[in-house]
């Protein structure tokens, strides 16, 4: 497998976890009885949609992450601890996603290793980013379900950071928002800007990660 195939292959299976992330997010709320507005896949404002029903279906142009949007009056009246936990249905659904492809041996110390690679290679793109992605380079030759188990479980890491976009910032901030017009304390407000700045910080260190790795293999 050359390089930019690997990142084509990487692309399709991050784009996967997406789709299972937000396919099962979206299933939650209805068994929840909340209704869900907007589904998109990645971030940013639309490239294109289309809507069937009440239900718009779009694609953002920053290629990171997916999320939906679902009616806030019947959600905030949900119990506080509906509102925690129904975040955290994606979250699940890749965490079985990452046991079935790379076993229950495994799945979790890939999991937990996501924890300290994923801001290390940011951090260090030429050298820390370079190894991970050669590894994962290397496995992908080895085993195609092993790469994506892997792809997953590093999903699943960045999914459970404590940052404002994932599940584990929601916990933080769903006690400060019940009502769509209350201002947010100044603390969370400074909580959200700087995850959200260390977040897409995080992810361009990572495209310019792949892109150098890419253009060495080439040369």
């Amino acid at each position: 497998m050359s390089a930019a195939e690997l990142v084509v292959c990487t692309g399709l299976a991050y784009v996967c976890c997406c789709l299972v992330y937000t396919g099962t997010q979206w299933l939650a709320l209805r068994l929840a009885g909340v209704p869900v507005t907007k589904v998109q896949l990645f971030f940013g404002n639309e490239l294109f949609s289309f809507s069937k029903g009440d239900l718009t279906l779009a694609v953002g142009y920053i290629p990171f992450g997916s999320f939906l949007v679902q009616d806030r009056t019947v959600y905030n009246a949900r119990p506080l601890w509906q509102r925690v936990t129904l975040p955290f249905a994606g979250s699940l659904a890749l965490c079985a996603f990452a046991m079935l492809t790379l076993g229950r041996n495994s799945w979790g110390h890939q999991v937990l290793t996501g924890y300290w690679q994923l801001p290390w290679g940011a951090l260090h793109p030429k050298t820390g980013a370079q190894a991970l992605i050669a590894a994962l380079h290397h496995l992908a030759d080895q085993s195609v379900q092993s790469f994506v188990g892997v792809i997953v479980a590093k999903t699943l890491a960045m999914n459970l950071l404590p940052t404002a976009f994932t599940p584990v910032g929601g916990i933080f901030l769903e006690p400060f928002k019940p009502e769509e017009d209350r201002q947010l304390p100044r603390v969370v407000n400074t909580y959200v800007v700087v995850s959200a700045l260390a977040s897409y910080a995080m992810m361009g260190m990572w495209i310019y990660a792949v892109g150098a790795y890419v253009w060495k293999a080439g040369q």
